[in-house]
């Protein structure tokens, strides 16, 4: 699977869980977004289920931008 593809579903389910009107690879989760740390939790379980994959915890703490979340499932896929 191709980042791009990977972008566009992590963007689509961002787009649903969040009120944000833009999200792009640069958007940060907190900042732009307005996504709290637990909502991060949430996120990342909700794409560790649609990916099938699992990320550690120590690896979500260090998620900051949408990109970085894309880099986080291409590696584990």
């Amino acid at each position: 699977m191709s980042n791009e593809e990977i972008l566009s579903r992590v963007v689509a389910l961002f787009a649903t869980m969040t009120d944000a009107d833009e999200i792009t690879e640069e958007s940060e989760l907190m900042d732009d977004l307005g996504i709290s740390s637990m909502d991060v939790l949430f996120l990342i379980s909700g794409l560790e289920a649609e990916f099938k994959v699992k990320v550690p915890e120590k690896v979500i703490r260090q998620v900051v931008t949408v990109s970085d979340v894309v880099d986080v499932i291409a590696e584990r896929l």
